[in-house]
């Protein structure tokens, strides 16, 4: 099936649950609202309340270890340079439940696939989960676990993970990754949340795209090597890993749809999308 440009208006249920790729930007989304916040809430709105959420964040990596977080509950963790941020940010708070049995059921399911799979009972959830689930849920009713990505595996077996946990979907589970297209910091202009963007940013994030429109996961999955200006949109895998998460959540009953197009800070993609059957 081809993959769509946008959904429009989320005025009706979607009964079956999809997977989510979230550009978060930065943790000021939480108290910043703008466009970005209008339309992902809308299409938060727009479906059933999940049994419990299963992230990938960009900022929890691993070893060459699968960790999953399996704490009942599960700790706020203020990971960002807390001089940059107003203390508005640094008082919110987002007491959400883990679930101990997904996170069992999680492993199980990995185990046929990867050997070194910890259950963590002493992570908590980092900015690139709780920033998110703050903006969906806001008043803390559904378990939340996250999960890890190893430094040492290529897309291809992240993408294996998101394929091995996209039955869950069937179960209402709501699968998220949560990273950036293009996130080179050191290119953003932190002064200026609307600023002009660069045309390598750009290029980037359209490449992206246009392979989503496509379905072409192959070319996706080696965009280091196929996409224009791979180096400097990336600076590392961290941020686009939890993509590869979310497409291996990919079936053939599913589209494709575009949540929000555009760019935090002049560089910094908030491109988000959804898997929807």
């Amino acid at each position: 099936m081809q993959a769509q440009e946008k959904l429009g208006e989320f005025n009706e249920k979607i009964s079956n649950f999809p997977s989510i790729f979230i550009g978060h930007g930065s943790p000021l989304v939480a108290i910043e609202y703008d466009d970005w916040n209008d339309k992902i809430g809308n299409f938060i709105d727009g479906l059933d309340h999940p049994t419990s959420i299963i992230i990938m964040s960009a900022h929890w990596e691993t070893e060459d270890t699968i960790e999953i977080t399996s704490s009942r509950y599960p700790k706020q963790l203020y990971d960002f340079d807390h001089e940059t941020y107003p203390d508005t940010l640094l008082q919110l708070t987002y007491p959400v439940n883990g679930d101990s049995e997904l996170a069992s059921h999680v492993k199980e399911l990995l185990s046929d696939k990867f050997s070194n799979i910890n259950l963590n009972d002493k992570r908590g959830l980092d900015h690139g989960s709780w920033v998110p689930m703050y903006v969906f849920y806001p008043n803390v009713d559904v378990n939340v676990i996250q999960i890890s990505i190893p430094k040492s595996f290529s897309p291809g077996q992240i993408f294996e993970i998101g394929k091995r946990l996209s039955p869950l979907r069937d179960n209402g589970i709501l699968l998220v990754g949560s990273g950036n297209i293009v996130n080179n910091t050191k290119e953003a202009n932190f002064e200026k949340k609307y600023t002009e963007t660069d045309e390598w940013a750009i290029k980037f994030d359209q490449w992206v795209n246009q392979k989503l429109i496509d379905l072409d996961f192959e070319s996706l999955l080696n965009m280091t090597n196929k996409a224009p200006f791979s180096e400097k949109a990336l600076k590392g895998l961290s941020h686009i890993m939890p993509l590869f998460f979310i497409l291996g959540t990919f079936n053939n009953k599913d589209t494709i749809i575009t949540l929000f197009d555009g760019f935090h800070y002049g560089n910094i993609s908030m491109r988000s999308f959804a898997l929807i059957s």
